[in-house]
């Protein structure tokens, strides 16, 4: 399942730790997971949606272990995507799945 997610704007993104678009990633893995009836989920994100779909991953396993992979590309590290991803590397850094 490919989606594109539905921007609360950049700087209301930030604002709102893009709690947003984290909660239509969720929601969107809960959909698949229940429509397929499948656990082994392979989430991946790219670019902005990468450290969203990093925490829609560590918010998915406090509840059920659906994420079987997580894969991120082009991930926003740096000093300047800090001050807008900054809040979503504790998520995925230094964790894993399964």
């Amino acid at each position: 399942i490919t989606f594109t997610l539905k921007s609360s704007g950049a700087v209301w993104g930030i604002c709102s730790a893009h709690s947003y678009e984290v909660q239509q990633t969720v929601d969107v893995v809960n959909w698949v997971g229940e429509k397929y009836g499948t656990d082994n989920i392979v989430l991946f994100g790219s670019s902005a949606g990468a450290p969203i779909a990093g925490t829609a991953m560590a918010q998915l396993q406090k509840n059920r272990n659906i994420i079987a992979a997580y894969v991120a590309v082009g991930y926003t590290f740096g000093n300047f995507a800090t001050l807008g991803f900054g809040r979503h590397f504790s998520s995925v850094v230094g964790k894993s799945v399964g």
